[in-house]
């Protein structure tokens, strides 16, 4: 009994660790994400031209990719562990969302990624 006991104690001990070390991995990379979104936030505002954010990223050598029907534009910036047998890893992107009339309206954080 009191070996079941210390092996309950030792696996709840050890998934402790391992949630305390996942948030604070998730808490590092998610602020890693934001500082490589900040030039995009403090250079292209809300309102820009189309033209203008693909001016811009031609300016600095930035591959993007054009989905949802050319509304969003996608730069990666990461990719992200899974920590599911099932999965694979995350692309972390940043992506630029344009409206009905090729305006800038939203800069922010998105991911990707295939699960079984």
């Amino acid at each position: 009994m009191r070996k079941m006991l210390k092996i309950m104690a030792v696996l709840c001990i050890l998934l402790s660790a391992f949630f305390m070390y996942s948030k604070v991995a998730r808490g590092r990379r998610d602020s890693a994400y934001r500082e490589k979104m900040a030039p995009f936030r403090r250079d292209l505002h809300a309102g820009t031209a189309r033209l203008e954010v693909e001016r811009y990223f031609h300016q600095h050598d930035l591959i993007y990719n054009a989905i949802d029907e050319g509304k969003t534009y996608l730069i990666q910036i990461a990719e992200e562990p899974s920590w599911e047998p099932w999965c694979e890893p995350w692309d972390v992107n940043v992506a630029f969302e344009f409206d009905s009339s090729d305006r800038l309206t939203e800069i922010h954080i998105r991911k990707f990624g295939t699960c079984l």
